[in-house]
C-alpha cells in the first residue's frame, strides 16, 4: 500500500509575520497552511531538507573580518583610511557589503569590477563564518542533492520578481522537486462599490476620482501623541480587526492593560533593560579615564550586582567623592565588606573583593587588551547566568549568552590588540544587536496583529493600520552601485536593485494595505512624538491626488481625541468635574507646640526660618528632601569641593610650614595636588568632554591659593584650622547650639581670629549679602568663633574663581575689595530678632509662607494679628524670598479651599 506525500500550504509574503498561525485543512493530506516570509520559508524547508539553517553571531562574524582585512589590508586599499581611524566599522560596512551581494545571488566567484568589488571579494575568500545568506546558499546546494520529504505548495503574495534573488533561486530548486509555486494575481478593489472604501479602491487602481460620503468604512483617528493615539484607538475600536502595527505597537500593548483590552503580546526589543545594562557598564569602567557615572549606574541597577549594604556604601562614597578607588570609595568598601561578613558569615569575602575589583577596576589602564576584556565578560556571563538559573528569568539568560559571545570574539582577537572604550562599546553593541524582548504573551480575545503590510492577506474584512506617520515602517535604503559595478555584477548573475526600486516596492505594500480589506479600513496616527511634530504618511498624500476635497476630505474623515473628550454625552468619555477656584494662603495655623523647634542649628536652618517658615517646616520639621539622592555633584559643586580640599592641603603642610610659604610655591603645590588627585577625587573633571573646565580651574585655584597667601600676609594673618566645627567651638543661638563648620579659621599675632568663607564664584552675590547684612553664614560662624568679647572676629569672602577677597572690614583685610556694610556683630544682633520671633511663631502653630506668588497676601497687620505681636525690622523683611533655591516650592504653591486651613 503506497500513501501520498504531504503536502505543506504556504502564502509567501515578502516580510517576515510576527505570529504566523497554522489553518488546519480538513481531512486532506495537506500538512496545513502557513504564512511565512522567505527566512521563515528557508528555515521551513531546511527542516524537511535535514539540513540546519545556521548562521554565526555578528560580532563573531565582524571580529573574523577584522583579523581578515588586517592580512589584506597593505595602506593602499580604498578603505584603508577609513580601518586605520575605525577597524571594526569598516570590517561591518565590507561585511554588510559582502552580505547584500550574496542575497543578491552572488555565488562567491571572483570580481574585478571596482576596488570596492575586489575588497568583497577578497573578503569572501578569507572563509569567514557564515551569514544568513551563505546559509540559504548552502540550503540550496543541498536541494540540487536531496528532495524534501513534503511537496511545497506556494502562493505568492507579491510579484516573483519583487523577491530577492537569493528566494527566488530557493523558489527554483523548490519547483525542480516538484513543488509548485503561484504568483500573485493583479491588485484588485475587494470592498463594495458603493462604500467609501471600495470608491477609494478603485480611485487608487487608476480610475475617476472618488467621492467619499463619510460613511465610516474609512476613518482617521488621530491623536496628539502615541500614547493618546492608542488610547483612542483603544476606546473606540473593537477587537474583531487585524492590526497592522507600524511603530509603538508595546506602547499600544500597555494601553490596553490599562483599559483591560486582552493584550495583543507585542514585545519590543531593547538594549536598555537592567540586565542587559550590566556589560557595557562593567566595561565602560575598564579603561581610563573612569567614568563615575557608569559607576554610579551600575551600582543603582534595580539588578543586584553587589550585596545591599555594599552597594549603599559605595554609593555614598560616590557622592562624597565621585571616582572608583577615591580614598572615601576604600574606605567605604573596607568597611562595608567587614559588616557584610559580620552580617552574613557565610559569605565569602574574599570571592566577592576579588568580583568588585574586576568590575570597579581602581586604576584600569587608557587600553585594554582584548583577551583581558574577555575575562570581564565571562565573569559578567557567569554572574548573569547564576542569577537566570535561580530566577528562571529568561532575560539574564540572555544576557549571559551576549557576555559570552563577546568574550568568546574577543578572544578571537591578537592578544596584543590594543582596545579602547569606543571600539569595546563598538563589539558590544554588535553582540546585543536590537536587544532582548521581554516574554508577551498574547492574551484570548486579542485580535491578531502584524508588522508588515506584506503579510496582510487578501480579504481580510477589517484592517486597522496603527502608527500610520512618516517614516514608519520604511524600508532600509539600498546600496548605490556605479554603473561599471552594476555590469561587473550582471555578468557574474548578480541583480541588485534598480535605483528608486526600493521606494516603489515600498509603496506597492502601502497599498497591498488599503487593497486588502473588504469592509473597513481605520487609520492610526499622532500629530507630535517627543515634542516635535510628526509628519503625515506620503500615502495619504496619494489618497489626496485621488479623492474629490483632497485634504479637506481627509480632514472630514478625521477624528481627534480632542473632539471625542468634547463629547460630553458619549459613554467612553469619563466625566471630569472643573475644579473650583483656589487662592493662595499666607499663614498656615497648626496646632500650638506641634512643630518642635528644639534641635542643633545651621546656617542654611536658621536662614530657611528667617526668610520662609514653610520652607523649614518642609525641609526641617517634616524632614522632606528631594527625591533623587543617587546623584553624582554637578560639576560646579564638585569644583568647588575639590577646591576646598586642596586648600587646605596646600595651607597646612608640614613642608615648607606657613612661615615659608610663598605665594608661587603655594601655586605649584596646589598644580601638583590637583593633577595627583583629581582622578581619585573628582574623576568627572577628568573625563574628555572636561578638559577645558578642568584646565580653567586648575589654572584659577593655583592663582587663588598665590593671592590668598598674599592676602593674609598683608593682614598678619595665618591658617589656624580648615573646616573648624562650630559645635566644638560652643556656638549657640537662644540657648540652642549651633552646627556647621568654618572653611578657613584664621589668627593674628595678637590672638584675634578672623573667618574666611571660601567660595567658588559668586561675587557680586556676596558682596551684595555683605553690604545689606543679609551673610547669615558669616554672622552664624563669627558668633561661633568670638571669645565672648566685643566686637565679633571680622569675617569675608574668597572667591575661588577670580582670586578676590571681600568684607566689610579694611583694617582686617586691608588688602580686600571693601563694601559699605554692617559690623558681623550687627549682623547677628538683626538675625537673633528675626529667629526669635519666627521661631517663636512656628511653636505657636503658625507658619507663614513667603512665596513670591502670595507675597502682596503678607503684610505686617496681618501678622500681627496672628502673632500677637508686630514684627521686627531686620533686612529680610522686604528682601525677595529665596524661592530659586527652594526644595519645597510645590508645597508652598498649594492653597486651601474657602478658607478652610
Amino acid at each position: 500500500m503506497t500513501f501520498p506525500q504531504p503536502t505543506l500550504q504556504i502564502s509567501l509574503s515578502l516580510g517576515d509575520a510576527i505570529g504566523s498561525a497554522w489553518h488546519v485543512a480538513g481531512t486532506s493530506t495537506a500538512l496545513g497552511a502557513l504564512t511565512l516570509g522567505p527566512t521563515a520559508l528557508a528555515h521551513r524547508v531546511g527542516t524537511f531538507v535535514g539540513f540546519r539553517l545556521w548562521a554565526a553571531g555578528q560580532v563573531k562574524r565582524i571580529t573574523a573580518a577584522d583579523r581578515a582585512l588586517a592580512v589584506l589590508d597593505d595602506g593602499q586599499q580604498w578603505y584603508s583610511a577609513t580601518r586605520e581611524a575605525d577597524p571594526f566599522g569598516a570590517a561591518q560596512f565590507l561585511l554588510s557589503l559582502h552580505d547584500t551581494l550574496r542575497a543578491a545571488g552572488w555565488d562567491g566567484r571572483p570580481l574585478a569590477g571596482s576596488p570596492r568589488l575586489r575588497a568583497i571579494s577578497a573578503l569572501r575568500g578569507a572563509e569567514l563564518p557564515p551569514g544568513h545568506a551563505d546559509a540559504v546558499h548552502a540550503l540550496i546546494a543541498l536541494l540540487q542533492q536531496r528532495a524534501p520529504s513534503v511537496v511545497f505548495h506556494i502562493d505568492l503574495q507579491a510579484p516573483r520578481a519583487e523577491f530577492s534573488p537569493l528566494t527566488q533561486s530557493l523558489l527554483a530548486a523548490l519547483e525542480a522537486h516538484g513543488s509548485t509555486v503561484t504568483d500573485v494575481a493583479a491588485p484588485v478593489a475587494s470592498a463594495p462599490a458603493h462604500s467609501d472604501l471600495g470608491r477609494l479602491q478603485r480611485a487608487l487602481l487608476g480610475g475617476t476620482k472618488a467621492e467619499l460620503q463619510n460613511d465610516g468604512t474609512v476613518r482617521i483617528l488621530q491623536g496628539e501623541g502615541p500614547w493618546e493615539a492608542a488610547a483612542l484607538a483603544t476606546a473606540t475600536l473593537g477587537d474583531d480587526a487585524l492590526w497592522l502595527l507600524s511603530g509603538e505597537g508595546d506602547l499600544l500593548d500597555r494601553v490596553r492593560d490599562r483599559f483591560d483590552r486582552p493584550r495583543l503580546g507585542v514585545s519590543a526589543s531593547s538594549r536598555w533593560r537592567p540586565a542587559l545594562q550590566v556589560l557595557p557598564l562593567v566595561l565602560a569602567l575598564q579603561a581610563a579615564p573612569q567614568s563615575p557615572q557608569a559607576a554610579l549606574e551600575l551600582l543603582t541597577l534595580p539588578v543586584s550586582v553587589v550585596p545591599r549594604r555594599v552597594r549603599r556604601a559605595l554609593v555614598n562614597a560616590l557622592g562624597n567623592q565621585p571616582a572608583v578607588g577615591s580614598p572615601s570609595w576604600i574606605k567605604a568598601l573596607s568597611e562595608a565588606l567587614t559588616a557584610q561578613g559580620e552580617a552574613f558569615p557565610d559569605t565569602d569575602i574574599a570571592a566577592l573583593t576579588a568580583r568588585i575589583n574586576l568590575w570597579f577596576p581602581p586604576s584600569p589602564p587608557e587600553h585594554i587588551g582584548p583577551h583581558t576584556a574577555a575575562v570581564v565578560c565571562e565573569a559578567v556571563a557567569s554572574w548573569a547566568r547564576a542569577r537566570g538559573a535561580v530566577t528562571n528569568d529568561s532575560i539574564f539568560l540572555a544576557a549571559s549568552t551576549v557576555a559570552a559571545d563577546l568574550a568568546e570574539s574577543l578572544r578571537q582577537l591578537p592578544a596584543d590588540r590594543s582596545l579602547d572604550w569606543l571600539q569595546l562599546s563598538q563589539l558590544h553593541a554588535l553582540s546585543i544587536g536590537d536587544g532582548v524582548s521581554a516574554n508577551q504573551a498574547t492574551q484570548a480575545g486579542a485580535p491578531p496583529v502584524t508588522e508588515s503590510p506584506d503579510c496582510i492577506p487578501s480579504g481580510v474584512e477589517h484592517l486597522v493600520w496603527f502608527g500610520l506617520v512618516a517614516g514608519n515602517a520604511e524600508a532600509p535604503r539600498d546600496t548605490p552601485w556605479s554603473v561599471a559595478e552594476q555590469n561587473t555584477l550582471a555578468n557574474a548573475g548578480v541583480r541588485v536593485p534598480a535605483q528608486g526600486e526600493h521606494r516603489s516596492r515600498e509603496q506597492a505594500a502601502w497599498l497591498h494595505a488599503v487593497f486588502a480589506p473588504t469592509t473597513s479600513l481605520t487609520l492610526v496616527s499622532w500629530s507630535s512624538t517627543g515634542g516635535e511634530a510628526s509628519e503625515p504618511h506620503p500615502l495619504l498624500d496619494l489618497w489626496a491626488t485621488r479623492i474629490h476635497g483632497g485634504a479637506d476630505t481627509l480632514q472630514a474623515l478625521t477624528t481627534t481625541a480632542r473632539e471625542v473628550l468634547s463629547r460630553v454625552d458619549d459613554p467612553i468619555v469619563r466625566a471630569v468635574e472643573q475644579a473650583p477656584a483656589v487662592a493662595p494662603v499666607a499663614v498656615w495655623n497648626l496646632p500650638s507646640k506641634l512643630l518642635s523647634t528644639d534641635r542643633r542649628w545651621s546656617a542654611s536652618s536658621i536662614e530657611k526660618l528667617v526668610t520662609c517658615p514653610m520652607s523649614w517646616v518642609f525641609s526641617y520639621a517634616a524632614g522632606l528632601r528631594p527625591g533623587a539622592t543617587n546623584t553624582l555633584p554637578d560639576i560646579r559643586s564638585l569644583s568647588g569641593t575639590f577646591g576646598h580640599a586642596l586648600f587646605e592641603t596646600v595651607l597646612f603642610e608640614d613642608v615648607p610650614g606657613w612661615e615659608a610659604l610663598t605665594s608661587e610655591f603655594a601655586r605649584q603645590r596646589l598644580h601638583a595636588a590637583y593633577d595627583a588627585r583629581v582622578l581619585t577625587e573628582a574623576a568627572p573633571l577628568a573625563m574628555p568632554e572636561r578638559r577645558g573646565t578642568s584646565q580653567r580651574l586648575r589654572q584659577q585655584l593655583g592663582d587663588a591659593i598665590a593671592e590668598l597667601v598674599s592676602q593674609l600676609r598683608a593682614g598678619g594673618w595665618r591658617p589656624l584650622a580648615a573646616e573648624a566645627k562650630v559645635s566644638e567651638l560652643g556656638g549657640t543661638l537662644g540657648g540652642q547650639p549651633m552646627s556647621g563648620s568654618i572653611d578657613l579659621l584664621v589668627i593674628r599675632g595678637d590672638g584675634r581670629r578672623g573667618i574666611i568663607d571660601l567660595k567658588l564664584g559668586g561675587a557680586a552675590y556676596r558682596a551684595r549679602s555683605l553690604q545689606d547684612g543679609t551673610s547669615i553664614q558669616l554672622a552664624v560662624y563669627a558668633r561661633a568663633a568670638s571669645s565672648g568679647s566685643s566686637p565679633l572676629p571680622p569675617v569675608a569672602y574668597f572667591i575661588l574663581e577670580s582670586g578676590e577677597m571681600i568684607t566689610t572690614d579694611a583694617i582686617a583685610f586691608p588688602a580686600a575689595r571693601v563694601v559699605e556694610g554692617p559690623t558681623p556683630g550687627a549682623t547677628w544682633l538683626d538675625l537673633e530678632r528675626a529667629w526669635s520671633w519666627s521661631e517663636e511663631l512656628v511653636r505657636g502653630g503658625h507658619v507663614i509662607a513667603r512665596g513670591e506668588h502670595i507675597l502682596n497676601v503678607v503684610n505686617g497687620e496681618d501678622l500681627t494679628e496672628v502673632a500677637g505681636n508686630e514684627p521686627p525690622e531686620h533686612p529680610w523683611t522686604n528682601a525677595k524670598p529665596p524661592c530659586r533655591y527652594c526644595d519645597a516650592q510645590r508645597f508652598c504653591k498649594f492653597a486651601r479651599k474657602e478658607g478652610a486651613a
